[in-house]
């Protein structure tokens, strides 16, 4: 009698197992619901497709949330104020920026699209504030969200949700893809129960974000491992080595915009650090100038130059700044 109750316990606790991991089916999977996610997600359902979301945080948007603008050239807000500057413009002066680093195609394919995207997102009920540059001097190409970017991937995973039937799982992390035969066939990933969740899926979309959260990667790809990435935080390389498992390239590991060359910063930027991004007085630790802080506005010149000195420096300014 003990025998069989062990082993009606066991069966049932084997069903219950198995009933809690889940397999769903979808046309296409978007890792990550950041800005890029959001969008990519967004899109798809548009069009009709079947869309499920995997997010590893509790909320959509990640560090999306606190952008203030979007990049475009030949918007309609540009045509409405008479900016002049062409695509092939805005290209050029991308790949000089960069020194001819980049991948000219994809530069160009993101370019390209750029204005189509603003007037997409117009179209689909985001306001935007106005359009400015983020320097002086600099081109006005920057369009500001109302809202910042809160505001619209917001609206995007609402309106997704309610009209298109996109579908979007939180606290739910991707682990790996799913292969068969040799090609991408889904995600498996882990709900915040620890339950296995497999979507399979005719295409995946990988919207992770970069590593500069990711020790270990900054160390072997890039030139400055200690220094804080742009929006750094949760970006520990993931979809990145999902899409390596698939046989995806490493193109451009090395080259990514990072800040404060030196131990890595703990929490974010305070007023104290924030002196440093102005053309004040800049000095080596031995008290000498060492460049024309008015290259502040270019970010890789002013980075160039203080690693140029080991990376550290001081900033003097007094009340009158």
């Amino acid at each position: 009698m003990k025998k069989l109750l062990a082993v009606a316990v066991l069966a049932a606790f084997s069903t219950m197992s198995y009933a809690a991991d889940k397999v769903l089916n979808a046309d296409i999977v978007v890792v990550g619901q950041g800005a890029a996610g959001t969008a990519a997600a967004f899109a798809a359902a548009e069009k009709g497709a079947k869309v499920i979301g995997l997010e590893k945080k509790a909320i959509a948007g990640g560090t999306g949330n606190f952008s203030e603008g979007i990049f475009a050239v030949g918007s309609k807000m540009q045509r409405d104020y008479y900016i002049p500057l062409t695509k092939d413009e805005a290209f050029k002066k991308i790949m000089a920026y960069g020194h001819w680093r980049s991948n000219a195609r994809l530069v160009r394919a993101f370019v390209d699209k750029s204005a189509d995207t603003v007037d997409w997102m117009q179209k689909h009920g985001v306001k935007f504030e106005k359009l400015t540059t983020n320097y002086p001097g600099g081109l006005y190409t920057w369009h500001i969200y109302e809202g910042r970017g809160a505001g619209w991937i917001k609206l995007f995973q609402e309106k997704g949700q309610k009209e298109y039937g996109m579908e979007v799982l939180f606290n739910t992390p991707a682990e790996k893809l799913l292969m068969k035969d040799g090609k991408v066939a889904g995600v498996i990933a882990k709900d915040k129960d620890g339950n296995t969740v497999t979507v399979n899926a005719k295409a995946v979309i990988i919207a992770t974000g970069g590593f500069a959260d990711n020790p270990e990667m900054m160390k072997k790809y890039t030139r400055f491992p200690d220094t804080d990435g742009l929006a750094q935080s949760g970006k520990n390389g993931v979809g990145i080595q999902m899409a390596w498992s698939a046989g995806g390239g490493k193109e451009g590991l090395e080259v990514q915009q990072s800040y404060r060359p030196g131990p890595r910063a703990v929490g974010t930027t305070n007023h104290v650090s924030a002196t440093a991004k102005q053309p004040h007085l800049w000095l080596t630790p031995q008290g000498e100038r060492f460049t024309d802080e008015t290259i502040m506005g270019d970010w890789p010149a002013a980075g160039n130059a203080l690693e140029r000195i080991g990376g550290q420096m001081w900033v003097v300014y007094d009340n009158k700044n």
